[in-house]
Parts: structure tokens; C-alpha cells; sequence
């Protein structure tokens, strides 16, 4: 799990982006604990979590799909996904 969401060079690209940093660590708990620390802005749960579907989601298409990982198609997932995650907090924000 830690290479998959953190290790990798495709994933790693996709926190660069995002300008997530994570400790070199075994255990993702800890690697979550510090990376929260380390980008000190809001949400970042939340952009944890859509991120990591979407990086998820990129390795489902190629191993069931045969598609390659694509960072563009990540970042597109990543911005539409996160906006319908804003606009459903603001609805129940009322």
C-alpha cells in the first residue's frame, strides 16, 4: 500500500502536484500524520482522499482495462472530483 499510494513514481508525481511532501516511512499512518503536518492548509483529508481515489482509479484501468496511467487523466479526475466535493459541502452548509 505504501508504494502504491506514495512510493511510486506515478504517485509521487501526483503529490508533487499537489504539493504534498511525505517522510520516508513504512508505516502510512505515520506517513499521513506527517504529511498533514507538513502542508499545514485546510482540508487536507480531503484532498488526501480524492487524490488517493484517483490514484486508485488510475491503477484499476490498468490492470482491468489495460489503459496506462495517465497524470493528466489523474489531475482532470482529480479537479472534477474535487469541486463536486466543495459544492456538496457548501449544500450542506446551507
Amino acid at each position: 500500500m505504501v508504494h502504491l499510494f506514495f512510493t511510486c513514481p506515478f504517485s509521487q508525481r501526483c503529490w508533487d502536484a499537489l504539493g504534498i511532501q511525505w517522510p520516508n516511512d513504512t508505516d502510512w499512518f505515520r506517513m499521513l500524520h506527517e504529511g498533514k503536518a507538513r502542508w499545514a492548509r485546510p482540508m487536507f483529508l480531503e484532498v488526501f482522499a480524492v487524490a488517493a481515489w484517483g490514484i486508485w482509479k488510475e491503477r484499476n484501468d490498468k490492470h482491468f482495462r489495460g489503459i496506462q496511467p495517465s497524470f493528466e487523466s489523474w489531475r482532470n479526475r482529480f479537479k472534477l472530483d474535487f469541486a463536486m466535493l466543495v459544492h456538496r459541502s457548501k449544500q450542506e452548509q446551507g
